[in-house]
């Protein structure tokens, strides 16, 4: 019985420490929103429903197509909506809000780009 249990535990251990260095992927991204950022931003409930609204717009217009299969014309009015759609929510955000949103998304990116950094391989050793 407590082989088992030390087995169970390790197993518990190693899976965590598996899930915990899973590198950053984009597509892991692809759900978060601005409502992920609800309790920091202090965001109204007025707020959240307004930003839905813009949301689900936005999702109705969107083309249903593989984005491989998109022509550069098609991938250009795609960017054009998304920044529209950017612009429509920080629209709805007070200015504190704004400014704490840029500083959380900054410290994001940085965020990733230091966990780029870590998983790029180490070109002088390879040199050597």
């Amino acid at each position: 019985m407590k082989k088992h249990i030390a087995t169970l535990a390790l197993s518990i251990i190693i899976v965590s420490v598996t899930i915990a260095q899973r590198p950053f992927h984009p597509k892991n991204m692809r759900h978060e929103s601005i409502e992920s950022y609800q309790t920091e931003l202090n965001l109204t409930e007025t707020q959240i429903d307004q930003i839905n609204t813009v949301r689900a717009e936005y999702r109705e217009e969107a083309p249903s197509q593989n984005r491989g299969e998109m022509t550069p014309e098609k991938r250009e009015e795609m960017k054009a909506k998304r920044n529209e759609e950017r612009e429509k929510i920080h629209a709805i955000l007070t200015d504190e809000q704004k400014t704490k949103f840029q500083e959380i998304k900054k410290a994001e990116r940085q965020q990733r780009a230091a966990e780029r950094s870590k998983a790029a391989p180490d070109t002088e050793s390879i040199a050597d």
